[in-house]
């Protein structure tokens, strides 16, 4: 499939040696029982990796998903000669098989508190998939920023740290796709009804009476529950962030 293709490109400009040179590394096949993209947390992500001392290389594994933790295996036996232009093997050859302990392993960045840039995002997904991590948890909204844009509501971003330190929806499908295709599956956080300080500058009249009464503590601002209002406005919200996110990741929304 077209996960494992674009994996394959990806690895092969990263180990492949200048055009031209040599190196110890012959070739190495994939070969993936299914082929659909099956959803990536509690995916079968076993392999078996095999290198021959001829240099050869074969994958083998039950998901597109084991077939990117094996390619990535294979690069960690690799390393660069003291002449720039070869790659070779750490030993001569290797026999791996493999499976996660684990069908979630994920990691949180915080972009509420901490303004991450999208570039940033992807490093940190870059870094997920080296370490064969298979989640990214991004807590988008808390009481300090609403740096999340919704078209259906759009003044929320009000309540962003500034408006260049915003989320579009082609930056969060983007990222969704990015992720997905290195077998990260996003999981958004929107943290409602409490620590909602972040909404006021948005949408002022659905916030709770307890600005005055909790104003020593930012993270007691909570959304008013009895006012349909804030129903509607977070039906709005949520349903703007559930589209950006496409077919990927329209079920991973909490």
């Amino acid at each position: 499939g077209s996960v494992v293709n674009n994996a394959m490109e990806r690895y092969l400009t990263l180990i492949a040696p200048p055009s031209g040179s040599t190196g110890n590394v012959k070739s190495c096949s994939v070969a993936v029982t299914n082929s659909e993209a099956v959803p990536i947390i509690g995916a079968d992500e076993s392999y078996t990796l095999n290198v021959g001392t001829d240099g050869a290389c074969t994958i083998s594994s039950a998901t597109v998903w084991g077939a990117l933790r094996g390619m990535e295996s294979f690069t960690h036996f690799l390393v660069r000669n003291s002449d720039p232009a070869r790659v070779d093997l750490v030993s001569s050859a290797v026999s791996v098989s493999d499976a996660p302990r684990f069908g979630h392993r994920g990691m949180l960045i915080d972009t509420a508190r901490h303004y991450l840039s999208v570039s940033t995002i992807q490093h940190v997904i870059d870094a997920l998939s080296l370490s064969k991590f298979n989640v990214l948890h991004w807590h988008a909204v808390d009481a300090e920023s609403f740096p999340v844009e919704t078209p259906s509501e759009p003044t929320m971003t009000n309540g962003a740290f500034s408006p260049s330190m915003i989320y579009t929806p082609d930056d969060i499908l983007m990222l969704t796709e990015y992720a997905y295709d290195r077998g990260v599956e996003i999981i958004f956080e929107i943290d409602v009804p409490g620590h909602a300080a972040g909404w006021t500058k948005g949408k002022p009249e659905i916030m709770a009476d307890c600005f005055v009464k909790y104003s020593y503590n930012i993270n007691d601002f909570a959304l008013d529950p009895t006012i349909d209002e804030t129903y509607t406005t977070l039906q709005n919200v949520l349903g703007d962030i559930v589209a950006a996110s496409g077919p990927l990741g329209s079920s991973h929304l909490h």
